[in-house]
């Protein structure tokens, strides 16, 4: 979740079965008011976890504040995120080094990059390698086939061949590479984007009634808010919608709905 954009009165309590962790993500300048969402989370009976977005944006003094305000909670981890896909290994290895020097040795240290330029399985190998023989937990994250926002995210079926190859793991290749099949003979094979109706009559009924729960960037009680007094009947409404709900651009909401 945003640290910011999810009620945590709509988080039910763990039940026992399904998920049991939560990921709060925060940028770089909303640290202190995010590890304040941990207790909170905890009380609920899940798992916390940290991301820190735009982690290429701090200076090493915002890093090592961050890593402290973070260790004053003592998630299951924290990541560097490689939000705009713009970190070298140089990057990579000067972020993780100072994370890992700091941060308490209990917690986990996890990398989340993004593709954009071509670098995200790379700079996956070279952040497991730093820990090889370290009593640090590490955590990578990856996806089917590298889907994700954007230019994706590492493609997990090369992070699984790469693990088990060189650092004794045991990841079954086959059930991934069956998964993306299933996933790709579901959708077909010539199935894009694209494809996807945006013209969904129910789809924006249902956002225009508030009902947001777990679509990202829509599913605040500010939001819902908006949506439900703006009643959105096309994609460019949502995009309007994410654009303007923003510290600044807020001002204009009430004059956007008016115009609508």
């Amino acid at each position: 979740i945003d640290w910011d954009r999810y009620d945590l009165n709509y988080l039910p309590p763990y039940d026992g079965r399904t998920i049991d962790a939560i990921r709060v993500v925060f940028p770089r300048e909303k640290y202190k008011e995010a590890v304040k969402l941990a207790e909170p989370i905890r009380n609920k009976g899940y798992r916390v976890f940290f991301q820190a977005a735009n982690t290429l944006g701090y200076t090493d003094e915002n890093l090592i504040d961050m890593v402290h305000a973070i260790n004053s909670v003592h998630p299951e981890s924290l990541s560097v995120v490689d939000t705009f896909g713009a970190m070298y290994e140089e990057d990579m290895t000067r972020i993780v080094s100072i994370v890992d020097h700091n941060l308490n040795k209990g917690i986990k240290l996890g990398l989340h990059s993004h593709n954009n330029l071509q670098q995200s399985f790379a700079l996956s190998m070279a952040f497991v390698k730093m820990f090889m023989g370290s009593d640090r937990e590490i955590m990578v994250d990856g996806s089917l086939a590298g889907m994700g926002r954007g230019a994706g995210n590492a493609t997990t079926e090369l992070l699984a061949g790469y693990l088990n190859r060189f650092c004794h793991k045991d990841y079954n290749l086959n059930v991934i590479m069956d998964t993306i099949e299933m996933a790709r003979d579901r959708l077909g094979p010539d199935f894009t984007s694209e494809d996807i109706p945006l013209d969904e009559p129910g789809v924006y009924r249902m956002i225009s009634e508030g009902e947001t729960d777990g679509v990202f960037q829509l599913e605040s009680s500010g939001m819902r808010q908006f949506l439900t007094s703006m009643k959105p009947s096309n994609f460019e409404d949502i995009i309007a919608a994410i654009s303007l709900y923003r510290p600044g651009p807020m001002e204009s909401i009430p004059r956007y709905v008016a115009g609508k």
